[in-house]
């Protein structure tokens, strides 16, 4: 048996050496758990994560005397991170949403902000919890860092009494270890929250969140420029194929004839023998020539007609790959024109798109500076299009790291301002840095050269690693203090209590959502998600509607549920 002891106290001993094991153990083992599903519902892998980073450091301390602690910065960057990156994915649509849906969305926020803590005040009152222990539920049952912030900042500002034979210590270690534990608790609850309503109430969050994305775009068929679907884009009836003249055909015919008798096509390429002929409309066909061709596939059954049997030369049609890409009108003989005056033969356009909104390409737009036009074509074409209109924006897979660097920077030098509000200095922290990456991704669809290339590969993987890592290090840094709360505090008092205040406004604010707002289910998932100020339950919100849609609710009630806790955070930590 104490051989047993040794070997445990060894491993987390190595775990306390070396925190880059433990960060990343947690997170791989969290992971591993979360994915198997029961009837289609599994905990997923941040509710894991929160488990094995609690039984870890718990283990640790009850082991060796000694918790696990990680360096707050790590916390703080990748969560950052995370924030930043999802900012960016739903930054093109948070501005049509919030016009479309504004107030509902701040109705939605003031709901929570009210009724979270009126039922914080009135468990205090019943369990009668010890000084520091309301304010901790209060911020810890709403997931908010902001109001645990200000509670703490009022505990230590020399304004707060505490009563006879209570130390200031005293109170805040209260307050940090209710806020610790209220905080873990509710976190798998607002994920389940999120995974098993609208599947109760009967709802199809796919097909709600679909409904509502074809609702956003109105008329609009092609994805915003700068959007995760603009990267995607290729427009699949443009072909390239290659075609042989059979002998005794088209004597005397020239390039010229040929696109003349199939108007709409693009001669690409021409091969006579083992060389490739300049392409000269006055060019004279010759038998056995080979003729690559680009045209919409209606428009090749026509050519068949004039040229010949298509032959299967994929050499012939590598050498003529086709690209979309977007073109931003920057040339001043380029504004003023129409899209088919701009545009010669091979290439095609998709859509037309000015500050966000899409227009016809037809010869009734006439194109301004900073106008975008989805174009399709040969690389060749596509680069001499550029010279004469503006810059090409290509998908990419690179992305500028400066252009990260400088949005998180810009982000948390906002976030670090202090607000007076009704005399509380108030901090938005993360709040700035999710506005940032909206205002960044709905600027790419305005301005798709803003910035530099940010592939979605490279955002994706952001936003994963960064809630993941995140909820690693809140784990393990969580676990002294919900151990302690477990041993000494009223463990049982705060569990009840932060499970009824994360869970009835919830309900509460879904009801009132789905039947006197009507709002669309997704939607409304992410409003939730974000008056809980709770991220990981907007993320699976996302996951299960399958969509971006959430994150387009989550900013507006995260503004007004961040404002109203963290003044009422600081009331309660002097008062209460």
């Amino acid at each position: 048996m104490a051989t047993i002891e040794k070997g445990v106290s060894a491993i987390f001993e190595f775990l306390q050496a070396q925190p880059f094991v433990a960060l990343f153990g947690v997170l791989a083992a969290g992971m591993i758990l979360g994915k198997p599903a029961i009837r289609g519902i599994s905990l997923g892998s941040v509710v894991c994560i929160i488990f094995v980073g609690l039984l870890v450091s718990i283990g640790s301390y009850t082991a060796t005397g000694v918790a696990l602690v990680l360096p707050d910065v790590v916390k703080t960057i990748f969560f950052n991170i995370f924030i930043f990156a999802l900012g960016v994915k739903i930054g093109p649509q948070f501005f049509a949403g919030l016009k479309r849906d504004g107030w509902h969305m701040v109705a939605i926020g003031a709901i929570v902000a009210v009724l979270a803590p009126a039922i914080s005040y009135a468990f205090g009152r019943l369990f009668d919890l010890p000084p520091g222990a309301v304010a901790g539920l209060l911020a810890g049952s709403n997931n908010s860092s902001a109001t645990f912030g200000t509670a703490s900042s009022a505990l230590t500002s020399g304004a707060y009494q505490p009563p006879p034979g209570v130390t200031v210590e005293s109170v805040t270690g209260m307050l940090s270890a209710s806020f610790a534990l209220c905080y873990a608790a509710t976190q798998v609850q607002f994920v389940l929250f999120m995974k098993v309503l609208p599947r109760l109430t009967g709802i199809d969050a796919p097909k709600e969140a679909r409904e509502f994305e074809a609702a956003m775009r109105g008329e609009r068929t092609a994805p915003l420029p700068g959007t995760v679907e603009a990267a995607d884009a290729i427009d699949s009836s443009i072909t390239v194929r290659a075609y042989r003249v059979p002998e005794g055909n088209l004597p005397g015919q020239t390039i010229g004839d040929i696109r003349k008798a199939a108007p709409g096509i693009a001669i690409e390429l021409i091969r006579r023998g083992n060389g490739w002929l300049h392409l000269d409309d006055a060019t004279p066909l010759a038998a056995a020539d080979e003729v690559v061709i680009s045209a919409p596939i209606e428009k090749q059954i026509k050519v068949r007609e004039v040229l010949g049997p298509e032959v299967p030369d994929s050499e012939a049609r590598a050498l003529t790959p086709l690209d979309t890409v977007d073109v931003v009108v920057g040339r001043d003989e380029a504004a003023g024109r129409t899209v088919p005056e701009l545009l010669g033969p091979g290439l095609y356009p998709n859509a037309v798109f000015r500050v966000g909104v899409e227009l016809p390409p037809g010869p009734a737009t006439k194109l301004k500076k900073g106008d975008v036009i989805r174009v399709t074509g040969s690389d060749s074409r596509i680069t001499e299009l550029g010279q004469r209109v503006g810059q090409v924006i290509r998908s990419s897979h690179v992305s500028d790291v400066l252009t990260l660097a400088l949005g998180l920077l810009v982000g948390a030098l906002i976030g670090a301002i202090p607000f007076p509000i009704f005399g509380v200095r108030i901090n938005f922290g993360a709040a700035a840095v999710l506005m940032t990456g909206i205002v960044f991704g709905w600027l790419k669809t305005r301005h798709p050269a803003f910035g530099g290339p940010i592939s979605e590969g490279a955002r994706s993987l952001m936003e994963e690693m960064g809630l993941n890592v995140f909820t690693s290090a809140l784990a393990i840094n969580s676990g002294l203090a919900v151990y302690q709360v477990a041993t000494t505090g009223p463990i049982w008092q705060l569990l009840l209590a932060s499970q009824v205040i994360s869970l009835l406004p919830e309900l509460i604010a879904w009801w009132v959502g789905r039947h006197a707002l009507h709002l669309n289910p997704a939607l409304l998932m992410g409003a939730i998600a974000g008056a809980r100020q709770n991220t990981t339950s907007m993320r699976a919100a996302q996951k299960e509607s399958q969509s971006a849609v959430p994150g387009i609710g989550y900013p507006v009630p995260l503004a007004i549920a961040t404002i109203v806790l963290s003044i009422v955070g600081y009331f309660f930590a002097l008062f209460f």
